[in-house]
């Protein structure tokens, strides 16, 4: 799973990050990491995915610990230039939408109906 748009994914990625195996794992790597791997913050420690191709099973190399204002600003930057975001804004033009206006969760799950069925 290399894209959590769309409903079925995401609800799938919702349940996982509530699971003890999930838990289990970001605990461990938060407590061997301790600190952020961005900015070196030792407070509010998460766990970020670098990719979803492993959801569910991550090894340590599929994850990078950062706290929570390093997170926030790598899904920010990860956001800005991606293709996801210029398909947002063709999709948006297509419809005659104001992409100014939140019409994310519509367009993940079009995007999800073109690529899982």
């Amino acid at each position: 799973m290399s894209d959590l748009s769309g409903t079925r994914a995401s609800e799938y990625y919702k349940a996982y990050i509530k699971s003890i195996k999930w838990v289990s794992k970001a605990t461990a790597w938060k407590r061997e990491t301790g600190k952020c791997e961005e900015c070196g913050a030792t407070e509010l420690l998460t766990v970020h995915h670098l990719h979803y191709r492993t959801l569910g099973c991550e090894k340590r190399s599929d994850v990078q610990v950062l706290c929570k204002e390093c997170h926030f600003k790598t899904h920010e930057e990860e956001a800005e230039g991606s293709a996801y975001w210029r398909g947002y804004a063709t999709w948006c033009h297509k419809r005659g939408l104001d992409q100014e206006l939140d019409y994310t969760e519509e367009f993940a799950e079009w995007v999800m109906r073109r690529s899982y069925g």
